[in-house]
């Protein structure tokens, strides 16, 4: 059986190294790999894109 994913924010993020997470936010900046998104926190998490990586939204 799998495990959830858990859900976090800015503030917990150092707690989830090296975890699969989810994080509700909004995208502030893409630029050389690296995805700055605000967190539903306010908090800025930065987000390392693999080369295969895709920001996507589900929003029209």
């Amino acid at each position: 059986m799998s495990q959830a994913i858990p859900l976090t924010n800015s503030s917990q993020i150092a707690s989830r190294a090296n975890q699969e997470v989810r994080i509700i936010g909004k995208v502030q900046k893409v630029s050389g790999g690296v995805l700055l998104l605000e967190a539903s926190d306010n908090g800025t998490v930065e987000i390392k894109l693999q080369l295969d990586d895709t920001p996507t939204s589900d929003m029209p």
